[in-house]
């Protein structure tokens, strides 16, 4: 079968990659590259001996651009979430509202913040058609702010995968995305 569509811009947000669970995505991810689709990984979570270790074993095609925050909080971050304030209310909320029910989770998540706002920012610039955000926990954070961002305005696709760890979790992250 042939089809004559165009490539997609594709985003896809992780906390990390590629880690050693990962082996399923990162081939879905390459066989969207293999097969002409532009395809850009966001990780939450700065690169750790882990990933550095996965990424001895699990090929990554390197026409996939992979960003991963920096040590220092991007200036870029600060002034577009003075820019967005209802967003970033909206996530701080959502946070704030379970920090009784899920402390340590919330105080995790209060640190992505400024990556959300920064990943958010670069998404929105960028103008993907697809949106997913692969282990449906503290990536989901940055579709709940893309939605809070947007409001009623088209925007891509947004998509989450949730998987047994994601749904035995339970907590107010797997229903955000």
């Amino acid at each position: 079968m042939v089809n004559d569509a165009r490539p997609l811009r594709i985003s896809y947000i992780f906390p990390q990659f590629p880690v050693a669970t990962q082996t399923f995505a990162a081939s879905d991810i390459n066989e969207l590259a293999a097969n002409g689709h532009a395809v850009t990984v966001y990780c939450i979570k700065p690169l750790d001996k882990a990933t550095v270790e996965a990424l001895k074993s699990i090929p990554v095609s390197p026409s996939i651009t992979v960003l991963r925050p920096s040590r220092k909080l991007p200036i870029r971050a600060v002034f577009q979430a003075l820019y967005s304030i209802p967003a970033v209310v909206a996530v701080l909320c959502v946070i704030f509202r379970n920090f009784i029910h899920h402390p340590k989770l919330a105080i995790e998540c209060l640190f992505c913040v400024p990556r959300v706002v920064e990943i958010a920012t670069d998404i929105e610039d960028k103008k993907f058609d697809i949106v997913h955000s692969f282990w449906g926990r503290h990536p989901s954070l940055v579709l709940a702010y893309l939605r809070r961002l947007r409001g009623d305005r088209t925007y891509p696709v947004l998509s989450s995968f949730a998987g047994a760890y994601d749904l035995v979790a339970d907590d107010f992250l797997v229903d955000l995305g």
